[in-house]
């Protein structure tokens, strides 16, 4: 029996996205009126549901009632967002030109920025989170928090994730419409540690340390990588390395995603399988996993984000079951959104929603279809890439007009190292400082794993037209789109002549219908 797809929550999911893009460029003022008129609407929409009033069924004025209510519920909590990313007192410190001294806490590894940028010498990106400025306190009177995104030189290369330093500088407008860092703040002298990470952050910093010290005397690409596929610490990796993973489409194994977070719980669901253990324990270990690889890789908006993610996708794979898996990723996406209303303006969030919904739509298709010519395995790691790269292929053109020609079959010949890669550089970092000889050969087989990854980036990136030029902005972006529809529909109409000339043998054999799977 053919499945309808659940499509209720997609449309509030999308409304979500472009009313949360539109209102972080804005004021909390805008965002409450809109939070207001939402409300309005859905209490306006209710009456002939409570009346039973309703013409053609109740389900399209549920429908828009859920979608108003979304709309109420994101105003409101975008509103209470914009207001706590703003002080009247660090507004204060902009206007008076001042030079003042801000305690802040460290909220990103610090990353280095192209030589030229922000004038000559050394310069470092970091996310600062202030609990003073002046001697003035960030409380209850001065709303929540405001960030700050401090440049300096070589000073910071050594800020450490967590910890609290005071610094002294002038505070000026970032310039930057709808994003999060309102404030940057022009450094004028080295930042001074006034506590060291507490809490768990400690113990995990060190363990960062430690996985980056045991691959510091390997290859390049071992230094690199290891970390860079582990715990998504990219500050080893060669320049002609990163270009390589860039344009054979592999950067993403190195940023912390979705398919980390499958990796780690798939491993510890199927260890906790063999040692038959119950349900619930298996749901309980694995969710403790994944909150630790959260802390470990850092627990910053874009990881919590991809920890959702990827424990969604797992689930909604593992189950089998698109029609209300895309409901949950609808649902997941309206409450990450209210958590976090920037994500709207996040490439990676738009990325993972799109692979996300190629791969809980057309995975299971896909993979039967092509299970008919090859085995299932091979069959599912083709059909993987393949979507991603579909889904994602308009929106990568967007930010760089390229086409990453050998992404297909780059990534389908990396995969299977990813896995290896992935959990043994998690036990290499885990192990670094308790047992670092046991670590050192975790880290040695990890660097087996990213030598193949490094190989084939390498390899596919040096063949002719590996990144061929493409129209840039909308219009190039939609011709993509288009001809990536034309392809889907393709394959769903699957027309008997098309079928016989790429395949006539399986034609011959009488199979009506198999380039669509089992439909």
């Amino acid at each position: 029996m053919t499945r309808l797809l659940d499509l209720r929550l997609v449309p509030a999911a999308v409304a979500a996205w472009a009313l949360a893009f539109i209102l972080t460029a804005g004021s909390a003022r805008t965002a409450m009126i809109v939070a207001t008129m939402g409300c309005a609407g859905a209490v306006a929409c209710s009456v002939p549901l409570v009346r039973g009033r309703t013409v053609g069924g109740a389900r399209p004025y549920g429908q828009i009632v859920f979608i108003l209510v979304t709309v109420c519920a994101l105003g409101l909590t975008t509103a209470a967002h914009l207001r706590a990313n703003s002080s009247d007192l660090a507004n204060a410190a902009v206007g008076s030109q001042d030079i003042v001294d801000v305690r802040a806490r460290v909220t990103s590894d610090p990353k280095p920025l192209p030589a030229g940028n922000f004038g000559e010498g050394e310069r470092y990106l970091v996310t600062l989170t202030t609990t003073t400025i002046g001697v003035r306190a960030i409380g209850a009177s001065q709303p929540a928090q405001v960030h700050l995104i401090a440049i300096d030189g070589s000073a910071w290369a050594s800020a450490r994730y967590g910890a609290l330093v005071d610094v002294r500088g002038r505070l000026v407008n970032a310039e930057r419409p709808g994003a999060r860092e309102r404030l940057r703040m022009v450094v004028l002298g080295a930042p001074r540690e006034a506590q060291a990470p507490a809490g768990v952050l400690a113990p995990f910093a060190s363990a960062r340390k430690g996985l980056v010290g045991l691959t510091s005397q390997m290859s390049d690409q071992a230094r690199g990588l290891v970390p860079g596929i582990g715990i998504g610490d990219t500050s080893a990796m060669t320049p002609e390395l990163t270009e390589a993973m860039r344009v054979t489409g592999l950067t993403h194994m190195t940023a912390v995603s979705g398919s980390h977070f499958a990796i780690i719980a798939a491993t510890v669901l199927a260890v906790l399988g063999a040692l038959r253990t119950s349900r619930g324990v298996r749901i309980v270990v694995a969710g403790v996993a994944m909150g630790a690889f959260v802390v470990l890789v850092r627990p910053e908006p874009s990881v919590a984000r991809a920890a959702v993610m990827g424990a969604f996708a797992l689930a909604g794979m593992s189950i089998g079951r698109p029609s209300k898996a895309l409901a949950a990723l609808a649902g997941t996406m309206i409450g990450l959104l209210m958590a976090d209303p920037w994500l709207a303006r996040s490439v990676g969030f738009v990325l993972s929603v799109l692979a996300t919904a190629a791969l809980v739509l057309g995975a299971g298709p896909l993979t039967r279809t092509l299970a008919q010519w090859m085995p299932r395995p091979l069959a599912l790691a083709l059909a993987v890439p393949a979507l991603a790269q579909a889904a994602c292929g308009p929106v990568i053109v967007l930010l760089e007009p390229r086409i990453a020609t050998y992404a297909v079959p780059a990534n389908l010949l990396s995969i299977p190292a990813l896995g290896p890669a992935s959990i043994c550089g998690v036990l290499a970092a885990a192990l670094a400082t308790a047992w670092p000889w046991g670590a050192g050969i975790l880290a040695t087989l990890a660097s087996w794993a990213t030598g193949w990854i490094a190989w084939i980036a390498t390899f596919f990136a040096g063949l002719p037209g590996a990144q061929p030029a493409w129209p840039a902005g909308i219009g190039g972006a939609g011709l993509l789109a288009a001809l990536t529809l034309v392809g889907v529909l393709s394959w769903i109409s699957a027309p008997w002549w098309w079928a016989w000339a790429r395949w006539g043998v399986q034609e011959a054999r009488g199979r009506p219908g198999f380039l669509g799977g089992d439909r």
